[in-house]
């Protein structure tokens, strides 16, 4: 284990000349390393319960670790190091220090921090609290409004839904084509239909929805298509599992704040079951 000898260093001395950043950067990355390691120590100790001895020796292959990921990049040209909560924070900002990097912190889902203002999504209840300086009200403060929030949050759901059903694909639990949503359905795999809002009303019909299932019709033949990497796609379907639930989540969401123009959309009210 690293002694707090070891963590620090002596600097050259100059009293006739200032402190340059240059020269306290090696004494800032070794204090951020002893932080670290006094972090672990608390939670390790703490949390875990395990023998002093153990957790100094998984301190010291942090550390170890550390020194592995600054070999690695240095041999890379970048600007800034991301880390997503919460251990991203501790190594993504050491590791930062150590490369004398910026630092971008990446928080999860649903997890913002500070006041939050929630609104229905609903197209409408977004425009009214645009006109009516509701925001403004709800924040006891002065809150400007971005101009065309309402289509700003309808493109930032659609994209996320397009990104969810591409995972989705990865992973084997998503497929598009007429003939195989329709063998899908056969083998009762299909627990979410995903049709285009803009496809051939005739075509959609020829496709049941699952009798336990849900169905998704507020994305058009393009969006689907990003997602499978292809121009355009009207027939999809996704079985069980994690991302499936996000999606119909998403896709509920979307619903309220998407105006769907094409009249053939004759299942856009059966989005949920």
């Amino acid at each position: 284990m690293r002694t707090l000898e070891d963590s620090l260093m002596v600097l050259p001395q100059e009293p006739r000349q200032p402190w340059r950043f240059t020269q306290l950067a090696p004494l800032a990355t070794h204090l951020v390393k002893l932080v670290l390691l006094v972090l672990l120590h608390h939670s390790f100790s703490t949390l875990l319960r395990v023998p002093p001895l153990r957790w100094r020796r998984m301190v010291f292959l942090h550390l170890k670790t550390l020194d592995h990921l600054e070999t690695l990049c240095s041999k890379y040209e970048f600007d800034l190091v991301a880390g997503i909560d919460a251990r991203g924070f501790i190594f993504g900002s050491t590791l930062s220090c150590l490369l004398n990097k910026g630092f971008i912190m990446i928080r999860k889902e649903n997890k913002l921090p500070g006041r939050g203002i929630w609104v229905k999504a609903d197209r409408s209840a977004i425009l009214q609290a645009e006109k009516g300086q509701l925001f403004s009200r709800t924040a006891k403060q002065s809150a400007e409004c971005l101009e065309n929030l309402a289509e700003l949050v309808e493109n930032l759901i659609a994209n996320r839904i397009i990104q969810l059903i591409g995972l989705s694909r990865k992973s084997g639990q998503c497929i598009c084509g007429y003939e195989k949503v329709k063998d899908w359905l056969k083998k009762d795999i299909v627990k979410v239909l995903i049709q285009s809002s803009d496809g051939s009303r005739r075509g959609k019909s020829r496709l049941r929805i699952p009798d336990d299932g849900k169905f998704i019709g507020c994305l058009s033949s393009k969006e689907l298509g990003k997602a499978f990497g292809r121009e355009n796609i009207t027939h999809c379907a996704l079985a069980s599992g994690g991302l499936t639930q996000r999606i119909v989540e998403d896709a509920q969401r979307l619903k309220g704040l998407r105006i769907v123009k094409d009249q053939n959309s004759f299942r856009k009210d059966e989005t949920s079951k």
